[in-house]
C-alpha cells in the first residue's frame, strides 16, 4: 500500500518544528486557522506515522500512532467530557461507575493510562466548541502526568480564530500556551504551482488536507 503525503505548505515547516517541540514537551501549541485549512489533516498526517518520507511536510518528521492521540472534543462542555474524549481516542472508555466518583478521580485514572501508554502529545481539535472548564482540566491533566506519573505530555490545540478567545477565557491556559502559529491561506502564484503539478482542484485539495477550494484562497 503506498503511503499517502501532503504538500508541503509555507506553513508546514515551522508547524512541523513548533509539534516537535510540544511531543518533546517543551511548549504547548495552539495553531488557528479557518475550518478546512489543513490543521488537522497534518496532525493525522503526524499520527498516522506518515511523515518520514522525503519531500512531505515534515521533511523526514516522525511520529509514531502510539506518541500522538487526536482528541475531537465536539461539545465538551464538562471536565468528564474531555476525559471521556481523551479516552475515545484511545479506544478506551470511562466507566459509570469512575464518572460518578468525579473529575479528580477520573482525570487521575486518565493520567495514569496515559502514562503508561507512553502517549507523548495530546492534540486537541476544534477547541472553540470547549467550554473554559473542559479546557481548564485538559491542563490539569497535563500537570497531573508530570507531577504523579513523571511523565511529559506535550499539547497541542487546533482552531479557528474564535478558539482564540475560549482559550483566552480558560483560567491560567492562555499563558500556558504561549506559542500560537496562524494557518495562512495560500498564495495565488502558491495555488498556480501546485495546480500545474496535478490534473485538476478537487485532487489538489485531498491532497492538501483542505475540505473546500475557498479556503485556499
Amino acid at each position: 500500500m503506498t503511503t499517502p503525503s501532503l504538500f508541503p505548505l509555507s506553513w508546514h515547516l515551522p508547524a512541523r518544528s513548533l509539534i516537535q517541540a510540544a511531543r518533546n514537551g517543551d511548549e504547548s501549541v495552539f495553531l488557528v486557522g479557518p475550518p478546512g485549512s489543513g490543521k488537522s489533516a497534518l496532525l493525522r498526517y503526524y499520527a498516522d506515522g506518515h511523515a518520514d518520507r522525503e519531500g512531505d511536510a515534515s521533511e523526514s518528521m516522525l511520529l509514531p500512532a502510539a506518541d500522538i492521540r487526536m482528541v475531537l472534543l465536539g461539545r465538551a462542555r464538562y471536565p468528564n467530557a474531555i476525559f471521556a474524549a481523551i479516552m475515545h481516542s484511545c479506544r478506551q472508555q470511562i466507566s459509570p461507575r469512575l464518572q460518578r466518583k468525579g473529575p479528580s478521580v477520573v482525570l487521575s485514572h486518565v493520567a495514569e493510562w496515559l502514562a503508561k501508554q507512553d502517549v507523548r502529545l495530546l492534540v486537541l481539535d476544534e477547541v472553540q466548541h470547549a467550554s473554559p472548564e473542559a479546557l481548564f482540566h485538559a491542563m490539569l491533566l497535563i500537570d497531573a502526568c508530570e507531577s504523579e506519573h513523571r511523565h511529559r505530555l506535550g499539547l497541542v490545540l487546533l482552531g479557528t480564530p474564535e478558539a482564540r478567545r475560549t482559550v483566552e477565557e480558560t483560567s491560567q491556559l492562555g499563558q500556558r500556551v504561549p506559542v500560537l502559529l496562524a494557518v495562512p491561506l495560500l498564495e495565488a502564484e502558491e495555488i498556480h504551482q501546485l495546480l500545474q503539478r496535478h490534473e485538476s482542484s478537487a485532487t489538489l485539495l485531498r491532497r492538501l488536507g483542505v475540505r473546500k477550494r475557498e479556503h485556499l484562497l
